[in-house]
């Protein structure tokens, strides 16, 4: 779910003397379930969003899941990066949630991934051997279990600038 920063502060409990919010706040966020949590912020271009979590004491998000993986548009192209640190070949077996809902979509097998080795693929190749029609604005991919050794990672090239941005840090719940 994706919700913006000014809907967290309307309902945020603050002193009474603080009447609106300073540039920068720190953010405590809690929930009565497992999940994780980014802090996404858009580029003043206005094509892609860089994400600026900083999970403090708290731990990062297990790498067997990406919480929030925007749809690529004809201005940014959103990719899924399976990185094997292990000792052996392995793949992974994803499966994709409707970000917003989520309701599973479908699911996506990678190719073997040598020791020691990666592989960059595009989310619109993911969700086409998935056989996911246009239409879902975000999804969140997790993997039931990764092989030891490798993990997701999630980012986005803006288009026009060729800039490429990690999303990949999200903060555990």
């Amino acid at each position: 779910m994706q919700i913006d920063v000014a809907a967290v502060a309307s309902g945020a409990v603050t002193e009474p003397s603080v009447t609106t919010l300073p540039a920068a706040v720190t953010l405590r966020v809690s929930a009565g379930f497992s999940g994780t949590v980014q802090h996404l912020s858009r580029v003043p271009s206005g094509n892609v969003l860089l994400n600026a979590s900083a999970c403090g004491a708290a731990e990062t998000a297990p790498r067997a899941q990406l919480g929030y993986v925007p749809a690529g548009t004809s201005q940014t192209g959103t990719w899924v990066r399976l990185v094997n640190a292990g000792r052996t070949a392995a793949s992974a077996d994803l499966t994709l949630h409707d970000a917003a809902t989520g309701i599973t979509l479908g699911s996506w097998a990678s190719a073997t991934i040598p020791a020691q080795g990666a592989v960059t693929v595009a989310l619109s190749t993911i969700t086409t051997s998935a056989n996911i029609g246009a239409g879902t604005a975000a999804f969140l991919i997790e993997s039931d279990h990764l092989a030891e050794g490798l993990r997701l990672e999630m980012g986005a090239t803006d288009m026009q600038s060729g800039a490429l941005i990690d999303q990949t840090v999200a903060c555990a719940l």
